[in-house]
């Protein structure tokens, strides 16, 4: 699921609904001005990430997949996954 979501469109994607929503929520609180400051510093988050993702197409040597990753964070292999099976309780 986290290779899927990590995809460029998917990304383009969700970075798109967010700045959208986020707008709608800034133009539409009218009170407190804080609450309205936030939902545009959180939309403007959103452009940028929309914007550093359409750099990331434009450019692909600045992908961050070019980088090495922790061994931690790689998925397991198939046969590195542990499977349960239905075993008789100890008596």
């Amino acid at each position: 699921m986290r290779s899927l979501l990590s995809t460029p469109n998917y990304e383009l994607g969700l970075n798109i609904a967010g700045a959208l929503f986020c707008a709608g929520l800034a133009l539409t609180t009218p009170e407190p001005w804080w609450e309205t400051t936030l939902w545009t510093l959180l939309g403007v988050s959103f452009l940028a990430q929309i914007g550093y993702g359409l750099y990331q197409r434009r450019n692909p040597s600045a992908l961050a997949e070019d980088a090495p990753m922790p061994e931690a964070e790689k998925d397991p292999a198939p046969d590195e996954i542990e499977v349960a099976t239905a075993e008789e309780p100890p008596a």
